[in-house]
């Protein structure tokens, strides 16, 4: 909103809500934080296309299971999860709600926290980041 109003001059935001906008020209698009171009939008480029070499910032969902949960429970889990992502009904809502479906294995999400989280930590260290217990 603060930049419709004019009240700032740019904003890094998440794709859904402004993409109607971007659509209707009320916004212009510089750059999307995601590795590739978004589909729906194959005109606006990567900030890595744009200068900023490495710089990918996406957001994900997943389905977690407690630990010790078992191994053919998460199989089973998995596999009808993403049978149902595959549905041209699932792909057409999440396009529609501005998300593209992925709909890895648990061997792929797993590789992706671990890949993470090391990132993250350092960041925190690096910007002194303390938990405020209560």
């Amino acid at each position: 909103m603060a930049v419709l109003e004019g009240t700032v001059q740019v904003g890094s935001v998440a794709l859904a809500p402004v993409e109607p906008l971007i659509k209707e020209g009320k916004f212009t698009a510089l750059a999307v934080t995601g590795a590739e171009r978004w589909f729906s939008l194959p005109d606006v480029p990567t900030m890595i296309e744009s200068g900023f070499p490495g710089f990918v910032s996406d957001t994900f969902n997943a389905l977690f299971a407690p630990a010790g949960t078992a191994p053919e429970i998460i199989a089973l889990l998995s596999r009808e999860t993403r049978a149902a992502l595959k549905t041209p009904q699932a792909r057409e809502q999440a396009h529609r709600a501005g998300y593209q479906i992925v709909g890895g294995t648990p061997e792929e999400l797993a590789a992706r926290l671990a890949s993470e989280i090391p990132a993250v930590k350092e960041l925190v260290a690096r910007l002194g980041i303390k938990l405020e217990e209560k």
